[in-house]
């Protein structure tokens, strides 16, 4: 049994329904065995990563409520989240300060979510 064999729990946060739709198809045809749970805004996201923290979560860094960013820095902030892997939808930002969790891979930015080989890529490492 490989890695990707193993029940995994993903979270998609977005507003975009077509895009939540095509990252959930990615997802399944990715990773076997998997569960996926969807938010619409960063408030519904926040509570899902509450009651039930994934292994991953696919994020907007712009979303309504509750920004991406704001979502990263929390995850990367509770020490109950420290397995929790995070693939955002959006350029990388400026600043430095999640340079060792993009290191690790724990932090991976996608800037086209449509380009499948790079989505894949990232969803192996999460």
């Amino acid at each position: 049994m490989t890695a990707l064999d193993a029940k995994r729990i993903f979270l998609i946060a977005s507003e975009n329904s077509i895009q939540t739709e095509f990252l959930k198809n990615s997802i399944q045809n990715t990773v076997s065995n998997s569960t996926i749970f969807t938010a619409k805004d960063g408030a519904e996201a926040m509570a899902k990563l509450k009651n039930v923290p994934p292994n991953a979560i696919v994020m907007d860094r712009n979303l309504p409520k509750i920004s991406g960013d704001k979502i990263m820095e929390t995850i990367l902030e509770t020490k109950t989240l420290d397995n929790l892997s995070i693939i955002v939808i959006g350029e990388l930002p400026d600043q430095e300060i999640f340079l060792d969790d993009l290191v690790t891979g724990r932090l991976q930015f996608l800037s086209n979510p449509n380009n499948k080989e790079d989505l894949n890529h990232a969803l192996v490492r999460a």
